[in-house]
């Protein structure tokens, strides 16, 4: 019980956790004004709990040229790994193995330390958190949440560790990061989405707008057909929505029966290729399309699409 409450703790420290008071000073390890030490960009491997997963070329140039110009202002968080041998003694020798040059796992600042390489830096300014290693995932997760600037699958997907993987409920990682409850369940939700559609929200072919807007839909294969009409056609994310909306409710004079899904593959088909909403009734062969629009700019967006 005690381990788990340390655990919760945990959680809501953020970055600050991670940052070790200054030393007192050492004469191996030249430390900055700032508090931070250089290391070798060669020393640092990526980290096992890095959230996100695309990292955008065009914006890695960007930070680059920036990192060129003003050089890194927020220092890289780093965790010492374990030394590994450089060379291993043939049998029957004494000498020990030798051991290899210190290494470093990042916790936070994957994205800066990969720009600092694209900009030619040899070294980069870090400082080397004592975290244990059952906590650096954690760590890492709540620090790139706190920062805003994942995808928002990237996003859903650390929430998804936090309360799966390490038992943390809504409220709390809530409050970790800064947001409401709502909005963690909410994000959840796009996990549900099929992976091709996952997949399109994290190159950026798809918003979040877009993507709630498809979780309205419960068949997978037609959530697959919608998102890629989305993006061959450009809408906006109000014309997601009413392409995904089903149909009004009814009364029960107008229509006695539901609706089959037969109508219900016609119309879907209708929303998606008129971009709006569209009801259908009909009897003994007769029916009536009725076609929804919410300005004179959408009815004229509509008339194109038609032809008139």
């Amino acid at each position: 019980m005690e381990a788990s409450n340390d655990k919760r703790r945990g959680l809501g420290r953020g970055l600050s956790a991670l940052i070790p008071p200054k030393p007192a000073g050492s004469p191996d390890e030249p430390v900055s004004a700032r508090g931070a030490m250089q290391l070798s960009v060669e020393q640092i491997l990526p980290g096992d709990g890095q959230p996100r997963q695309h990292f955008d070329d065009v914006a890695l140039s960007e930070l680059a040229a920036s990192i060129r110009a003003h050089g890194i202002i927020q220092p890289i968080v780093v965790r010492k790994r374990p030394l590994q041998p450089a060379t291993v003694p043939s049998a029957g020798s004494s000498p020990p193995p030798t051991l290899g040059p210190q290494q470093y796992e990042i916790i936070a600042g994957e994205r800066r330390w990969r720009a600092a390489q694209k900009a030619g830096l040899k070294a980069v300014p870090v400082v080397i958190s004592d975290a244990a290693p059952s906590d650096t995932l954690t760590l890492a997760l709540v620090e790139n949440l706190q920062r805003e600037d994942l995808n928002p699958i990237e996003e859903a997907e650390a929430f998804h560790r936090l309360h799966e993987g390490m038992g943390y409920s809504h409220q709390e990682i809530a409050e970790a990061v800064g947001k409401d409850r709502t909005t963690i369940v909410n994000s959840l939700r796009l996990l549900k989405l099929p992976s091709t559609v996952r997949q399109q929200v994290l190159n950026g072919e798809l918003t979040m707008g877009h993507a709630r807007a498809l979780l309205a839909l419960d068949d997978a294969v037609e959530i697959e057909k919608l998102s890629r009409e989305v993006v061959a056609r450009q809408w906006s994310v109000r014309q997601t929505e009413r392409a995904a909306q089903p149909s009004a409710p009814r009364s029960r004079k107008t229509n006695p029966g539901r609706e089959t899904e037969a109508e219900r593959d016609v119309r879907q088909r209708l929303q998606r290729a008129l971009g709006t909403r569209v009801e259908m009734k009909h009897k003994a062969g007769k029916g009536q399309l009725t076609v929804h629009f919410s300005s004179f700019a959408e009815l004229d967006s509509l008339l194109t699409r038609l032809g008139a």
